[in-house]
This record gives structure tokens, sequence and C-alpha cells, in this order.
């Protein structure tokens, strides 16, 4: 295996751990007790540690380990603020510009979202509800906006309470996705906000 493979397999590796709440007893882990449980070597784990620590997930502490980086209250407000803002302001132009293939593609996320509840994959479930609003935003074509909602997005993911929240509560997601999407299908705007706004609201 290449060691960019191995780079981004432990760089995936470690977020999912980190989403799942694994570290939330500790809020510290180590390279090598990374190494161990992945069974991959110490370089690549540090590359993919490096990369998170730049994305704001991990501090890396000499000599003490890897620290968890949580949000706080006020950061977990402003990241949904922001969201809020963002995603009902390009709502008019979706609307607009929505074609039948992008309805088909987020009409399919939402089928593939029901086979996780079926099968309990919370992971993958959140994976889709990001690819679900991510299509919407690329729908408004702005790789600026697109690129923002990522980083709020994975930020959100690296919070233990974001992914308890979703877990408990995925089968209302599914509906109130269903309901923006037929509000776009609609060309309702003003309910495609309110259906946006309720959602985003509700974590």
């Amino acid at each position: 295996m290449k060691g960019k493979t191995l780079q981004e397999t432990a760089y995936h590796e470690i977020k999912n751990k980190i989403i799942r709440g694994d570290f939330l007893e500790s809020g510290f882990t180590s390279q090598n007790q990374l190494a161990a449980e992945l069974g991959i070597s110490r370089t690549p784990i540090m590359t993919a540690l490096q990369r998170l620590q730049n994305e704001g997930f991990v501090k890396i502490i000499s000599n003490h380990g890897i620290q968890i980086i949580g949000l706080n209250v006020h950061e977990l407000e402003e990241m949904y603020e922001m969201r809020l803002a963002l995603e009902t302001f390009i709502i008019p132009k979706i609307v607009t510009l929505v074609t039948a293939e992008q309805i088909e593609i987020l009409e399919e996320i939402i089928q593939e979202q029901k086979k996780c509840v079926e099968h309990n994959d919370i992971i993958q479930f959140l994976k889709l509800d990001s690819a679900f609003h991510l299509q919407l935003t690329e729908v408004y074509g702005n790789s600026l906006f697109i690129q923002t909602l990522t980083n709020i997005r994975e930020r959100l993911f690296s919070n233990p309470y974001y992914f308890r929240r979703k877990e408990y509560q995925i089968s209302r997601y599914i509906k109130e996705h269903e309901q923006i999407l037929e509000a776009i299908k609609s060309k309702d705007i003003s309910q495609a906000i309110k259906e946006l706004e309720t959602h985003i609201v509700n974590g």
C-alpha cells in the first residue's frame, strides 16, 4: 500500500473515531495508541494528525500526546448561525437554477439515508447529511460558499454532542430533507427557506 493511501486511511479513520466520540472520556490519545489500534505505522499517523491539527480537530502536545479539540457552546452557536445565514441566503437562486438531474441526486441521497437508518449506520448517515446540503450549495455554484460550508460541517462533525444529537433524531432529519426538497421542486422560495430554517435550528 502506498504511503499516500496509508496517510489518507489514517486521516479518515482518526476523524471517524473523533466523530464517534471514542476519545470523549479522556479527551486524549497518542500516536502510539493510534498506530496500534489502526495497524498503521507512526509516520502516516503523524502526517494525518498534523492535517487534523491544521483543521482544528486535534492539538499535538509535545511529550503529552494528542488532545481532541471539541467545540464549546459559544462556538456551536456561531457555527449554526453561519449555517443559517449562508444556506437560507442561497435558496432563492437554488430554486431558480436547480435541474431535474440535481433533484434526482438529492432524492437518491435521501433514499440512501433511509438505508442508513435501517442499518443503524450513523457515520454514513452524517456523511449523507453533509452531501445533501453540499449538493444544494453546488446548485448555487459559488466555490467559496461550498468550501466555507464544508469547513463548518467538518468542525461540527468533530463535536461529540453533535454526533449524539444526530444519532437520536435521524428519522426526523430525513423527513425535514424531504420537506425542503419538496418546497424546492414546487418552486416555493418562502416555504423552502422556512423548512430549511426549521431543519438547521433543530440541529
